[in-house]
């Protein structure tokens, strides 16, 4: 037990490592390039711009709008799938269970 302690008392008075460096990616990327419904948008700087310099935050926020419709839209027809799916299985059953009562 007093090893225990005595090891435990070495590693608190062990002088702290450095914190490793830290890295950042967007520090020396290349700028992107995005073409959305004829604007060329570039991402730079953690920012993104239209072709012309002036951010365009109007524009972003309407691509977004129709991005999370079109997500919405995309999870309806995914429900609507699935139900559709179902229903064919329990039709598929229904008459895999009236062809056996037909056959004896």
């Amino acid at each position: 037990m007093h090893h225990i302690r005595r090891f435990s008392e070495q590693l608190r008075r062990s002088p702290s490592k450095p914190a490793p460096p830290q890295f950042d990616a967007e520090e020396n990327a290349e700028p992107i390039q995005m073409h959305l419904n004829g604007t060329v948008m570039t991402y730079e700087n953690r920012e993104w711009s239209t072709e012309d310099g002036g951010a365009s935050m109007a524009v972003v926020k309407e691509l977004q709008e129709k991005n999370n419709a079109l997500e919405a839209e995309n999870q309806l027809l995914k429900f609507k799938l699935g139900v559709m799916l179902d229903m064919m299985a329990t039709t598929k059953i229904d008459a895999l269970m009236m062809q056996a009562k037909l056959n004896k």
